[in-house]
């Protein structure tokens, strides 16, 4: 009985690990993306919302302060798209979001960012989506084409500034709200230019074979006790 529930756990662990493509978001042309907002509460009591629609970089008309950079063939300008992830064909991918805060004046003391998730990859598997700190210029993040890998680094380490797990596709959400940590109000505070950006990855949680793996594991040492007793 032992070896049966043995063979069970060794079984059972490739369940509810990620497509080829996992992915997260989208959007591949100026279709209303403009949701994506960073709202900010200052110690004076107001609030303060900052959009991906204001105080555009790009040239193009309908050019919007977010994107992503792949580590296989970079980024261009005029992006559209706010992918993070492996979409299978341009390796991996991470997102940014910039925002102009140049006529913030007075101190932050909570922040959240707003996004309408579009699509995610199919068949659909549970991800994490984690925000970190960003130290390349917006500027550089919106402008910039081809390959960099210093950039690409740079969206997926430093400080970590929140994260979302995803347990079902967002095609079914409407928004979704990431209260910012207080890594991010330091640096939304202590800023040296006039925005905020904000880098984001992709990570499947293959959630349902941990749990399987779990439990196989107490039943398989529960028998492994009982067998000893008989």
């Amino acid at each position: 009985m032992h070896n049966i529930l043995l063979l069970v756990v060794l079984t059972f662990p490739t369940i509810g690990l990620a497509s080829p493509a996992a992915y997260l978001f989208g959007g591949s042309q100026p279709d209303g993306l403009e949701g994506q907002t960073l709202q900010i509460q200052l110690s004076n009591g107001e609030a303060y919302v900052a959009s991906t629609m204001t105080g555009k970089l790009g040239s193009e008309s309908y050019a919007e302060n977010f994107g992503w950079w792949s580590d296989t063939i970079g980024h261009f300008e005029g992006n559209y798209n706010y992918f993070a992830g492996d979409d299978g064909s341009f390796g991996s991918i991470r997102n940014f979001f910039s925002f102009d805060l140049s006529d913030l004046q007075d101190t932050a003391i909570s922040a959240s960012l707003h996004l309408k998730p579009y699509s995610a990859s199919y068949p659909f598997t549970p991800m994490r989506y984690d925000l970190f700190e960003v130290f390349t210029s917006a500027s550089d993040l919106i402008l910039s084409s081809g390959l960099n890998q210093t950039i690409f680094t740079d969206l997926g380490t430093g400080n970590h500034y929140g994260s979302y797990l995803f347990n079902s596709d967002p095609n079914t959400l409407n928004e979704i709200t990431i209260n910012l940590t207080t890594a991010a109000i330091d640096s939304i505070n202590s800023r040296t230019n006039t925005y905020f950006s904000i880098g984001g990855t992709v990570t499947p949680v293959p959630i349902l074979s941990s749990m399987i793996l779990f439990f196989s594991g107490l039943v398989s040492i529960r028998a492994f006790r009982i067998s000893k007793v008989l």
